[in-house]
């Protein structure tokens, strides 16, 4: 419907099932969501007026950046000289050509993820019965004027936010990813039914995007962390007398010869006629 790659790498966007209580009981619900590089890919197809949308820059800490400066109608490009490709990503700067031949410098910075990151928190106090409506009304007064570094610094943040965020090797890659998604999702786009906004629109919803992304991220996490610190136990079977580990191999299936088809064929005749295949007659 979007022309998006559920197959594609970098990963453009994902088809999961969910469960969701409905009444008494829990039901499985499909949903839909863009991730990755999804996002720049729709910007392609839909943005109005867009002819060619280039590389994106990831501006960090240490590199020389000018903003660009406008004179009337007339737009200074930004300057950007990177110095290092280790540093924390402050901004993501898109040029976007359009189809009159202009460039429009579309440019997230860092500090806009403290929003992103307050929903994520917010959604998973919604969730936690260790807080009653009055913690949870107090914790979120707390942090709602926070800078994004001070969320992170927060020890109360960091428990209730997902592996994904709160651990530092991939910390990063999240503040990248909602740095590129926010430069992105800004420009205007124009679909060619109703029904494809609609899906669109849906998926700006931060709320299943983030779960699925943050638990795909937290399992990475968590592999990372305790990779190598835990043995797998398998159950063997084993011999007591020798120690020698049991291990029970399923025959192979016997392959049929020419001679086998052709004695099967004639241990099998047919109610009426029986026909010996020979080896010119047998297709294999």
């Amino acid at each position: 419907m979007l022309r998006l790659n559920v197959a594609a790498e970098p990963h453009e966007c994902y088809l999961i099932t969910r469960n969701q209580k409905v009444g008494d009981s829990w039901v499985k619900k499909f949903e839909f969501g863009i991730e990755g590089d999804g996002n720049d890919k729709l910007l392609r197809k839909y943005g109005v007026d867009v002819k060619k949308v280039h590389k994106f820059w990831v501006v960090r800490e240490h590199d020389e950046f000018t903003y660009p400066s406008f004179n009337g109608l007339e737009i200074t490009p930004p300057t950007w000289k990177p110095k290092d490709y280790y540093g924390k990503g402050v901004r993501v700067v898109y040029p976007i050509e359009k189809t009159d031949g202009t460039i429009e410098w579309n440019i997230a910075e860092r500090e806009e993820v403290r929003i992103n990151l307050l929903a994520h928190i917010n959604q998973n106090i919604m969730k936690n019965k260790d807080y009653t409506d009055a913690t949870r009304a107090k914790f979120t007064e707390r942090i709602a004027n926070m800078t994004l570094d001070e969320l992170f610094a927060d020890q109360e943040c960091l428990k209730v936010m997902s592996p994904a965020w709160a651990a530092p090797h991939s910390r990063e890659n999240m503040i990248l990813r909602k740095m590129r998604n926010n430069a992105v999702r800004r420009y205007p786009k124009e679909f060619s039914s109703a029904f494809q906004e609609l899906t669109y629109t849906e998926t700006i919803d931060e709320t299943p995007r983030d779960a699925r992304i943050d638990a795909e991220q937290a399992l990475e996490a968590e592999v990372e962390q305790h990779a190598g610190t835990e043995q797998i136990a398998h159950t063997v079977q084993f011999d007591e007398a020798t120690g020698e580990v049991i291990s029970k191999l399923e025959e192979e299936p016997k392959k049929d010869t020419r001679t086998t088809v052709k004695k099967a064929a004639k241990a099998s005749p047919a109610a009426e006629t029986v026909q010996e295949i020979t080896t010119d007659d047998c297709p294999f």
